[in-house]
């Protein structure tokens, strides 16, 4: 890990008192121009990504170590987002590559959605699986094989059953 990237996580760890009543996504000011969506897989691949790295904690501002993290989300009527499950370090960090399936409208600028992130009760969770934690966090999009801003987040999961 370069130390921009250190460095912007850094800046992660001072925001418990900042964000009590939901996620907060922190503009990175530096962005690295390795930070690319994978080209596009397969026939029908999906039509954009975000990358999402940050820190897992409950409402109270404790870490969340060794839980695992995954988006699948239908957000309004025809948007699907999905990623495979990441499971948070021990001091709670974690990395998420994000895909939309599809894009109904052209891009806006920037490119922004607001999706949930689902927590398990379970190691290796399946789309469709129950969730026993959701954090919303707004996330940054760009077309698969272009560079995109990372969405830099403090996701405070709301857990509905004790861990």
């Amino acid at each position: 890990m370069n130390s921009r990237r250190l460095r912007t996580l850094g800046l992660l760890a001072g925001l418990t008192a900042a964000c009590v009543a939901g996620s907060a996504t922190i503009d990175d000011p530096d962005p690295d121009p390795q930070d690319v969506c994978p080209p596009p897989p397969g026939e029908f691949p999906p039509t954009d990504c975000a990358l999402v790295r940050g820190i897992a904690k409950v409402m109270g501002g404790q870490v969340l170590p060794g839980i695992p993290i995954r988006v699948d989300s239908v957000v309004g009527a025809n948007y699907y987002y999905a990623s495979n499950t990441a499971t948070s370090g021990s001091d709670g960090r974690f990395s998420l590559t994000v895909f939309r399936t599809n894009r109904l409208k052209p891009p806006t600028n920037p490119d922004t959605a607001t999706v949930e992130l689902k927590t398990y009760a379970k190691p290796n969770p399946q789309a469709r699986d129950s969730a026993i934690g959701r954090a919303p966090v707004l996330m940054y999009f760009a077309e698969l094989g272009r560079p995109v801003k990372p969405s830099i987040v403090e996701a405070i999961f709301d857990l509905l059953s004790g861990r």
